[in-house]
Order: structure tokens, then C-alpha cells, then sequence
């Protein structure tokens, strides 16, 4: 068991690697305005880029492309970046970092913007490696300028919050359909600012485009997972060929939550799993030389990797191996007129099959390789059927 869980820690270690080196299909404008299609590497935009890898083919290297030379590019159905020209105020928001001006501090930049609303009125979000989020707007009719929200020092004691985005929305995009109290109930934060950029789009009938931010990492699914384990326990005295007890076929119950992670390539069909929970097995059980009582109690954590053979938009079909640290709690069995205590503390493996409905359901079919305890020669086998509910 030793060697499957180090096996396991290798083909962790490799997804991750792997997902390290991923391309994924996008495209890019050059300052001619030619579009060039191939694979651009997929890394961990949570700040705005400034280069990206591209290649033209699989076969291809990598070429390392800078905003110098490109106009725009993105990564099919996952962002997309426009180069611009802006004037940025960069203020810190921490204490220690206030400005004692309420106005900002602009100094012109050139920046891959990251598109969030595209239409007659445009969305773009700008953040930087320490998480400092500065948006902007365009018209068709208006140049692109940063909303501004800044927080500064005052009295050498007191923050204030210049908060003047409310005043360039209700300038720029006053609508007949958008109120003022709309607009100063606005928060400087992606998804009230793109609602409102919807809304005002929406006012003037015009066309629009909304481009989610696709993390690396998708938010995790938070299940719980209750099951109905079918079990077996069989035990051999070995001195004594005769005296067996065969307990088949009996039900246990297990109760547990899983946190899955997906992750961000070939499609999010790979997954990593961790799913603590707590299991348990009461019987009894004779042969015709002696009788068995057996209790059961363990606590489990497997720990493994799911692949979605499909992966549609409401129905998803999947498979899933993992490592089980399992480790045996007030469990005893009563055999051959004496009672010792079950110790299990080892590593197992399980595989399974499972479903999800809208990513909110699932059960799941699951069996796990034979469990030996230091009785005699005891045995315990199991398969289980698993029902989730998401909660996240």
C-alpha cells in the first residue's frame, strides 16, 4: 500500500506539471490588425498579463508574444485582452499605504485590458500582482478613462472613499431605464459594475457581450455525501481449518462530504478529490464451530482524481480512483468466546463510477480492494452507492 500511495503522489505531482504546460486554443490581432489562430498557454491571470506564450501547432515551440507587438488576444471561451492606452491612478488601499490626496495620481500606461462587457458601452478590468482592481469605460461616442475609486488619509487619522465612478456612469450613460439611486448604490467590484453596464446597454438597445473571468482553478464543489455500503467479513482461525465465520452481504452506512477541485485543462474534465467522512459495520455471523460479533467503526479520507467521461451542461458521466487512509474507531469483534479489539490503520484504494445532474446531484457507485485485521485471518470487502447534494 506503501508504494500505491507514493504512485499516487507521482500522478498528482505530474497533473499538476502537466496543467503547467498547457495550450489551449486562442487567437491573437497583431498591429496590423492580422488575426493569427493557434494554442496560447494557459497560466494563472488572476493579474492582467503582459506576454503570453503562443504556438502555432502542437508540434510547434512556443513563442513568448509581448503587448509591443499585439493588439488583442484571448483563449477560446475562457478571456480575452485588448492592448490600450490609459491613465492609470496605481494609490495603495492598504493603511500603510494611503495617499493624502483625494484626487488620484494618473500616469499613462499601455495594458492588456481584460474585456468584460463589449457593446456600445464597454467593461474593462485591470489588476495587479497585488490585487489592486482598477476598471475602466468606453463608448462608442466617449475615449476610455479609469473609474475612480480611491480611498485616502485625512486629518493624518481618518480614511475618506473617493468614490466619483458613481459621477462618470451617471455622466457618461445616463439612461432613461437607470436611476440615480441605481447608480449610487453601484459597488466598485466586478459583477454590480457589469450588471450595470447590462442594464445600460440593454436602455439603448444595443448589442452586448459579457466575458466571464475563468479561473484557473474553478470554485470548488462542496458535496454531501451519504451511502449505503453492501459488505462482507469473513474470518479464518488459522490453526483450525473448520472454524470460519462468513458474515455476507450485510448493510453499513457512511457519511462524509467531498471537496472537489477542477482543473483548468483538457476541458475540466480531470478533477482532484478529498472526501473525509466516517463509515460503519455491525454484525454477527457462526459457522458450526464458533460465532462472530463484529463492530466496525472507521474514519475515512480518500484522497483521489475523478475524470468526466462526459461533460455536458446538465449531465455529466464520471470515473474516479482514490488512495483511503482509513483508521479503525471503537470497533471490537467478540470470536471464539474472546473479545479483541479490530485495529485498522492503513492505506487502501477504491474506484467508482458516478453521475451528476446540473452539477448539484450525483450518486455514484463505489468498491474498494479487501481490508485484513490482525484477527485470526479477518477479512472485510464492500460496495458502496453514494448520493451527493451540492452545496457549493
Amino acid at each position: 500500500m506503501r508504494k500505491l500511495f507514493l504512485t499516487f503522489l507521482y500522478v498528482i505531482i505530474s497533473i499538476f506539471t502537466q496543467a503547467q504546460n498547457t495550450f489551449e486554443k486562442g487567437y491573437y490581432l497583431n498591429d496590423g490588425g492580422q488575426k493569427t489562430e493557434g494554442l496560447i498557454k494557459i497560466q494563472d491571470w488572476r493579474k492582467n498579463p503582459a506576454d503570453f506564450q503562443f504556438k502555432a501547432s502542437d508540434e510547434a515551440q512556443p513563442v513568448r508574444m509581448t503587448i509591443d507587438s499585439i493588439t488583442e488576444f484571448g483563449v477560446t471561451g475562457m478571456s480575452r485582452y485588448i492592448r490600450k492606452k490609459v491613465k492609470i491612478d496605481r494609490s495603495g488601499e492598504l493603511i500603510g499605504e494611503l495617499s493624502i490626496y483625494r484626487e488620484p495620481v494618473f500616469n499613462e500606461e499601455v495594458l492588456f485590458l481584460r474585456m468584460v462587457v463589449e457593446g456600445k458601452h464597454r467593461l474593462y478590468e485591470y489588476i495587479t500582482t497585488n490585487n489592486l482592481k482598477r476598471y475602466f469605460i468606453e463608448s462608442d461616442n466617449s475615449a476610455i478613462e479609469q473609474l475612480i475609486c480611491k480611498s485616502y488619509l485625512f486629518d493624518n487619522k481618518n480614511v475618506g472613499k473617493n468614490n466619483d465612478f458613481r459621477k462618470q456612469l451617471w455622466l457618461h450613460l445616463r439612461c432613461d431605464d437607470v436611476s440615480m439611486t441605481q447608480v449610487e448604490k453601484a459597488e466598485y467590484e466586478i459583477n454590480s459594475l457589469t450588471r450595470l453596464f447590462e442594464k445600460f446597454n440593454q436602455c439603448e438597445h444595443a448589442e452586448f457581450t459579457r466575458y466571464e473571468r475563468k479561473a484557473r482553478y474553478d470554485n470548488f464543489n462542496l458535496t454531501f455525501r451519504p451511502g449505503l455500503n453492501i459488505s462482507t467479513f469473513e474470518i479464518k482461525n488459522p490453526v483450525i481449518e473448520d472454524q470460519v465465520v462468513n458474515i455476507g452481504a450485510k448493510a453499513g452506512f457512511q457519511i462524509g462530504c467531498e471537496v472537489e477541485f477542477i482543473l483548468p485543462f483538457r476541458k475540466n474534465k480531470w478533477a482532484l478529490l478529498v472526501e473525509p467522512g466516517y463509515m460503519l459495520f455491525e454484525a454477527k455471523g457462526s459457522s458450526r464451530w464458533t460465532t462472530a460479533d463484529v463492530k466496525y467503526h472507521s474514519v475515512e479520507l480518500p484522497v483521489g482524481i475523478r475524470y468526466y467521461l462526459l461533460n455536458g451542461k446538465t449531465s455529466r458521466i464520471f470515473i474516479n480512483g482514490s488512495v483511503v487512509l482509513s483508521h479503525s474507531v471503537n470497533s471490537e469483534i467478540f470470536y471464539y468466546y474472546q473479545r479483541f479489539l479490530l485495529i485498522h490503520d492503513k492505506v487502501n484504494g477504491s474506484v467508482g463510477l458516478g453521475y451528476k445532474y446540473k452539477n448539484r446531484f450525483s450518486m455514484e457507485f463505489r468498491t474498494g480492494n479487501q481490508r485484513r485485521f490482525e484477527i485470526g485471518s479477518a477479512e472485510y470487502k464492500s460496495i458502496s452507492f453514494l448520493l451527493g447534494y451540492s452545496i457549493l
